[in-house]
C-alpha cells in the first residue's frame, strides 16, 4: 500500500526528515501526494539550516520568490560557479596580501609579512567601484596610482577564462571556495573577499558599497 496513505501526510513528512536532500527529491517524484509532503517548507528549512551554517556567502538565501527547496537547489547550483560577477566584485570588501614571490621591497610593507602569529596577521583591504577604480582605507601603507582601475579581461597568458586585471599587473585568476566565499590571485599577490558565517552575506543580503565594515 502507498505509505502515505497508510501514514497520513504528517507521519509521512515525520519520516522524509531521516531523507537526504537527494533522497528527498528523489521521494518527490513518485506522486504529487508525495511531492506536497516531501516538497514542504518544514522540511527543507532544515536542509538549508545544515548545508549552510558555515556558509559565508549564499545569494539564494535571500530569495523570497522562492521555496525553501529551490533556494537549496539554487545554491548548490551556485556554489560551483567560479565566474565572479561585477556586482559581486564592488559589492565585497576585499582583504590582500602580497605573496613572497613578489620580493622583499613589497612583503616589507605588507603588515602580514610584518606580524609574528601568521593565525593573526593583518590584511590591507580594497573596495573594486562599479566605476572601474580600485579604493583603500586612508592609512594604507602601499595604496598609490599602481592599482587604480580594474577591469575583466577573457584570456591570460593566451589561456581564455574569465579573469579580473589591475592596471598593467598580471590577471588575477578567480576561485571559489569551500564556504562560498571568494579568492583571486595572480603570481604575485591575493584578494579575499572578507565574509563570515552568519554575516550579511550569508544571509544573501548586502551591505552599502564604499563603506568599510567588521
Amino acid at each position: 500500500m502507498d505509505p502515505l496513505e497508510t501514514l497520513g501526510l504528517d507521519l509521512l513528512q515525520r519520516v522524509f526528515k531521516f531523507l537526504t536532500p537527494q533522497t528527498l527529491a528523489v521521494a518527490s517524484l513518485v506522486s504529487s501526494g508525495w511531492r506536497a509532503a516531501a516538497d514542504a517548507d518544514t522540511l527543507w528549512v532544515a536542509n538549508c539550516t545544515s548545508a549552510w551554517q558555515h556558509k559565508v556567502y549564499i545569494p539564494a538565501a535571500g530569495r523570497l520568490d522562492l521555496t525553501f527547496k529551490q533556494r537549496y537547489v539554487e545554491a548548490e547550483l551556485d556554489a560551483a560557479r567560479t565566474e565572479l560577477q561585477a556586482k559581486e566584485l564592488c559589492a565585497f570588501r576585499w582583504g590582500f596580501r602580497f605573496k613572497e614571490a613578489a620580493g622583499a621591497f613589497w612583503t616589507a610593507q605588507d603588515p602580514f609579512w610584518s606580524e609574528g602569529d601568521r593565525s593573526s596577521r593583518s590584511l590591507m583591504q580594497r573596495l573594486f567601484l562599479a566605476n572601474g577604480s580600485v579604493c583603500a582605507p586612508p592609512d594604507d601603507p602601499i595604496f598609490g596610482d599602481h592599482e587604480r582601475q580594474w577591469r575583466f579581461t577573457k584570456s591570460k597568458g593566451g589561456k581564455p577564462g574569465h579573469f579580473i586585471q589591475i592596471n598593467h599587473w598580471p590577471s588575477l585568476i578567480t576561485e571559489r571556495l569551500l564556504d562560498g566565499g571568494w579568492r583571486m590571485q595572480n603570481e604575485w599577490v591575493v584578494y579575499e573577499a572578507v565574509l563570515k558565517p552568519g554575516g550579511p552575506y550569508s544571509r544573501g543580503i548586502g551591505h552599502v558599497q564604499g563603506t568599510w565594515l567588521a
